[in-house]
């Protein structure tokens, strides 16, 4: 897992994570690991802190946390999806399809889940 603008401003996080997303993808193509990895953003509050009493760690929790961790589990690998709201942030400086609605575990309704297009991120 990891964030975007929370310890420190960003102008714009989901693309931030998008690059990010996108830069591991491209990486772990180059190498013979054979891993897969895939890539959920959402945006949104989150909580955050330090759990534990003998090893310390460091956490989040939070809507958009749990929202992209449902994302990752109906998408494919080698890819970046991003929830509606992530995608209205980033629509104007990358291209990507919008891919469906899924029933995700734990919301209300449908999450509308679009893919970016790895070639033109922003």
């Amino acid at each position: 897992m990891a964030t975007a603008g929370m310890l420190q401003e960003v102008d714009n996080p989901v693309l931030a994570c998008v690059k990010w997303g996108s830069e591991v993808i491209k990486r772990l193509s180059e190498t013979t690991l054979g891993w897969q990895v895939r890539v959920s953003v959402d945006i949104g509050d989150v909580i955050c802190g330090i759990v534990g009493n003998r090893e310390y760690l460091f956490d989040v929790w939070g809507r958009c946390v749990n929202t992209a961790a449902r994302i990752e589990t109906v998408t494919k690998p080698g890819k970046i999806y991003v929830s509606e709201e992530a995608w209205n942030t980033i629509k104007d400086v990358c291209t990507g399809t919008f891919v469906e609605e899924f029933n995700l575990k734990g919301k209300e309704k449908p999450t509308k889940v679009y893919e970016v297009d790895l070639l033109n991120v922003g």
